[in-house]
């Protein structure tokens, strides 16, 4: 949405406030549907901020 990040963190000091669970917290995936890609579906929403912008538009 193209705003500031208000809080960062360093990752030394999540790996010292989570432990193991900082490497969860830290680490990435891509991860897709293929075979519901595969089939033809198509998402009303392709991306992230297509998705954010329409459920904030629901609440306002």
């Amino acid at each position: 949405l193209r705003r500031p990040t208000l809080f960062t963190a360093p990752a030394p000091a999540l790996r010292l406030a989570l432990g193991e669970f900082a490497t969860d917290v830290l680490s990435s995936q891509r991860v897709l549907p293929r075979k519901l890609l595969d089939s033809g579906f198509a998402y009303a929403f392709p991306g992230i901020e297509e998705t954010l912008r329409a459920a904030l538009a629901e609440r306002g």
